[in-house]
């Protein structure tokens, strides 16, 4: 008997297969593998579905990809396709799901606490934009630089560790998300502390009958503040701050008796207080 000929044109396309579905903001892109059988030839177009095929709607297809618009950021959406022909649709695709999603909004700082060389962010989570924080970044100068914590902080408050002291820092927060950063939130100014000064350093003793002079070298530590004034003790309860105030690491001490031995301390000064005391002991002449 003769061969029967089967024109593809006179059936249905092949299922098509779903390659993947990126989620993207309130979008969802959908890549597909074309059918490769007899069928394929003759596609004129695909349609999708995001209601499990009750309905579905004409889509056009560039480079093997299309993009679902107008879904909800967080939540899930199913996708399914299918192709068409002149003969009529091809069965549907399995489907697959995706959760569309963006970056966070931006947070909002409440305040910021400074302490000794550190801040502390207290702020409200944003809006996650469909996809949970997964951590946030922090700028102090405005946005220009932005840092991610070496652990993740994922509520509040954001403490900021080894800083400098007397700083002023603009302070901004930003959440992120498996989509990336969110917006910036808006900039709060903080001041570090002054702290008191450390510990000079008494490097020369110089005896009188009735005084004694003291060089010192400045602390290194300085607390973050200019050096006012020194204070000294010589019974090691009573401090007296050099009059008139001054830096000066020249200190002279008057008003001593003859051949007596004399505890020194010597502490600096700035706008916080007085600082830690270097020591040593002299005695004035006879």
């Amino acid at each position: 008997s003769a061969a029967l000929a089967v024109s593809p044109t006179k059936l249905i396309p092949a299922k098509p297969v779903i390659a993947s579905v990126a989620a993207g903001n309130s979008s969802a892109t959908v890549t597909i593998t074309k059918p490769t059988d007899l069928t394929s030839q003759s596609i004129t177009g695909y349609q999708y579905s995001i209601n499990k095929g009750a309905s579905y709607q004409n889509v056009s297809v560039a480079n093997g990809k299309f993009t679902v618009t107008g879904l909800a950021n967080g939540v899930a959406t199913s996708v399914q396709i299918r192709a068409t022909n002149f003969n009529g649709n091809s069965p549907a695709s399995v489907s697959k799901s995706v959760v569309p999603a963006t970056t966070p909004v931006a947070p909002t700082i409440g305040t910021v606490t400074p302490s000794a060389g550190a801040l502390s962010i207290a702020f409200t989570a944003p809006n996650n934009g469909g996809n949970a924080i997964t951590g946030y970044q922090y700028s102090l100068d405005g946005g220009a630089n932005w840092i991610t914590p070496k652990t993740a902080v994922k509520t509040s408050p954001l403490k900021v560790t080894g800083l400098a002291n007397s700083t002023n820092y603009h302070v901004q927060l930003r959440a992120v998300n498996a989509m990336g950063t969110g917006a910036a939130s808006t900039t709060v100014d903080a001041t570090t502390p002054v702290l008191i000064p450390g510990a000079p350093v008494i490097t020369l003793v110089g005896k009188g009958r009735t005084s004694l002079t003291v060089d010192v070298t400045a602390p290194l530590n300085t607390g973050g503040g200019a050096i006012l004034n020194y204070a000294y003790s010589t019974d090691g309860k009573t401090w007296v701050p050099v009059s008139p105030a001054s830096n000066s690491t020249h200190i002279v001490i008057n008003g001593l008796k003859t051949n007596t031995l004399y505890a020194i301390r010597i502490a600096a000064i700035n706008s916080a207080g007085q600082g830690a005391f270097a020591s040593s002991a002299a005695r004035t002449l006879q």
